[in-house]
Protein backbone atom coordinates (compact mmCIF):
# COMPACT_ATOMS: atom_id res chain seq x y z
CA UNK A 1 0.00 0.00 0.00
CA UNK A 2 2.95 2.58 0.62
CA UNK A 3 4.64 1.29 -1.95
CA UNK A 4 1.64 2.07 -4.42
CA UNK A 5 0.95 5.35 -2.77
CA UNK A 6 4.90 6.62 -3.08
CA UNK A 7 4.80 5.49 -6.93
CA UNK A 8 1.83 7.82 -7.46
CA UNK A 9 3.32 10.61 -5.28
CA UNK A 10 6.14 10.01 -7.51
CA UNK A 11 4.71 10.38 -10.95
CA UNK A 12 5.52 6.69 -11.40
CA UNK A 13 1.84 5.31 -12.62
CA UNK A 14 3.11 2.11 -13.86
CA UNK A 15 4.76 1.03 -10.62
CA UNK A 16 1.80 1.96 -8.59
CA UNK A 17 -0.08 -0.57 -10.96
CA UNK A 18 2.30 -3.43 -10.52
CA UNK A 19 1.81 -2.63 -6.40
CA UNK A 20 -1.90 -2.69 -7.06
CA UNK A 21 -2.01 -5.74 -9.29
CA UNK A 22 -0.45 -7.24 -6.03
CA UNK A 23 -2.90 -6.72 -3.15
CA UNK A 24 -4.49 -10.28 -4.23
CA UNK A 25 -1.50 -11.85 -3.70
CA UNK A 26 -0.74 -10.14 -0.57
CA UNK A 27 -4.17 -11.53 0.68
CA UNK A 28 -3.44 -14.66 -0.55
CA UNK A 29 -0.39 -14.88 2.41
CA UNK A 30 -2.79 -12.54 5.03
CA UNK A 31 -5.56 -15.28 4.76
CA UNK A 32 -2.72 -18.82 5.33
CA UNK A 33 -1.02 -16.75 8.07
CA UNK A 34 -4.65 -16.17 9.64
CA UNK A 35 -5.26 -20.32 9.23
CA UNK A 36 -2.09 -20.98 10.95
CA UNK A 37 -2.95 -18.59 13.63
CA UNK A 38 -6.38 -20.08 13.76
CA UNK A 39 -8.13 -16.87 12.74
CA UNK A 40 -10.33 -17.46 9.67
CA UNK A 41 -9.79 -14.70 7.10
CA UNK A 42 -10.96 -16.72 4.40
CA UNK A 43 -14.70 -16.11 5.03
CA UNK A 44 -14.68 -12.89 7.25
CA UNK A 45 -16.95 -10.33 5.59
CA UNK A 46 -17.66 -6.57 5.96
CA UNK A 47 -20.62 -4.37 4.81
CA UNK A 48 -21.26 -7.69 2.30
CA UNK A 49 -17.51 -7.61 1.08
CA UNK A 50 -15.27 -10.24 0.97
CA UNK A 51 -12.41 -11.65 0.10
CA UNK A 52 -14.35 -14.42 -1.66
CA UNK A 53 -16.50 -12.40 -3.83
CA UNK A 54 -13.14 -10.67 -5.05
CA UNK A 55 -11.45 -14.15 -6.17
CA UNK A 56 -14.59 -14.87 -7.68
CA UNK A 57 -14.64 -11.53 -9.78
CA UNK A 58 -11.36 -12.21 -10.86
CA UNK A 59 -12.43 -16.24 -11.63
CA UNK A 60 -14.80 -14.73 -13.59
CA UNK A 61 -12.29 -13.46 -16.71
CA UNK A 62 -10.30 -16.74 -16.85
CA UNK A 63 -10.69 -18.80 -19.47
CA UNK A 64 -13.41 -16.17 -20.82
CA UNK A 65 -13.91 -14.22 -23.71
CA UNK A 66 -15.12 -11.58 -21.13
CA UNK A 67 -13.15 -8.26 -21.83
CA UNK A 68 -10.95 -6.81 -18.59
CA UNK A 69 -12.88 -3.48 -17.69
CA UNK A 70 -10.44 -1.62 -15.90
CA UNK A 71 -8.22 0.01 -18.76
CA UNK A 72 -6.56 2.11 -16.30
CA UNK A 73 -5.25 -1.52 -14.27
CA UNK A 74 -3.02 -4.13 -15.81
CA UNK A 75 -4.96 -6.66 -18.74
CA UNK A 76 -5.73 -9.98 -16.71
CA UNK A 77 -3.19 -12.12 -16.91
CA UNK A 78 -3.92 -15.69 -17.07
CA UNK A 79 -0.41 -16.91 -15.53
CA UNK A 80 -0.61 -13.88 -12.92
CA UNK A 81 -3.75 -15.38 -11.96
CA UNK A 82 -2.66 -18.63 -10.98
CA UNK A 83 -1.62 -18.34 -7.60
CA UNK A 84 -4.57 -16.14 -7.08
CA UNK A 85 -6.99 -18.71 -8.10
CA UNK A 86 -4.97 -21.74 -6.74
CA UNK A 87 -5.10 -20.23 -3.19
CA UNK A 88 -8.63 -19.49 -3.73
CA UNK A 89 -9.07 -23.56 -4.48
CA UNK A 90 -7.02 -23.93 -1.38
CA UNK A 91 -9.37 -21.40 1.05
CA UNK A 92 -12.68 -23.13 -0.37
CA UNK A 93 -12.17 -26.48 -1.60
CA UNK A 94 -15.82 -27.05 -1.79
CA UNK A 95 -16.57 -24.16 -4.61
CA UNK A 96 -16.04 -25.67 -8.12
CA UNK A 97 -15.27 -22.30 -9.56
CA UNK A 98 -12.05 -21.93 -8.06
CA UNK A 99 -11.32 -25.83 -8.75
CA UNK A 100 -12.21 -25.69 -12.26
CA UNK A 101 -10.40 -22.33 -12.88
CA UNK A 102 -7.39 -23.50 -11.44
CA UNK A 103 -6.98 -26.82 -12.70
CA UNK A 104 -7.49 -24.98 -16.05
CA UNK A 105 -5.14 -22.57 -15.60
CA UNK A 106 -2.34 -25.62 -14.15
CA UNK A 107 -3.05 -27.50 -17.50
CA UNK A 108 -2.22 -24.31 -19.26
CA UNK A 109 0.95 -23.53 -17.02
CA UNK A 110 1.76 -26.99 -16.41
CA UNK A 111 6.07 -26.35 -15.35
CA UNK A 112 4.73 -23.62 -12.81
CA UNK A 113 6.06 -23.59 -9.35
CA UNK A 114 2.35 -22.82 -8.52
CA UNK A 115 1.56 -26.37 -8.81
CA UNK A 116 4.42 -27.18 -6.01
CA UNK A 117 3.76 -24.65 -3.10
CA UNK A 118 -0.33 -24.37 -3.55
CA UNK A 119 -1.39 -27.80 -4.71
CA UNK A 120 -4.69 -28.32 -4.99
CA UNK A 121 -6.43 -30.78 -2.49
CA UNK A 122 -7.39 -34.54 -3.34
CA UNK A 123 -10.77 -33.96 -2.18
CA UNK A 124 -13.57 -30.89 -2.06
CA UNK A 125 -14.39 -31.66 1.56
CA UNK A 126 -14.27 -28.41 3.49
CA UNK A 127 -11.28 -28.31 5.97
CA UNK A 128 -11.60 -28.40 9.77
CA UNK A 129 -11.51 -24.74 10.53
CA UNK A 130 -14.81 -23.50 8.53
Amino acid sequence: MQAAAFALFSGKTDEAKKRLNFNLEAYNRLGRLGEKAGVDIWNFTLDDHSLRKGYQYIAGFINSDTPWPWKDLDKMDDKKALRNIATAAHAWPEDPLFRDKAQWLRAKYPDDITTLIAPLSASSEVRDNR
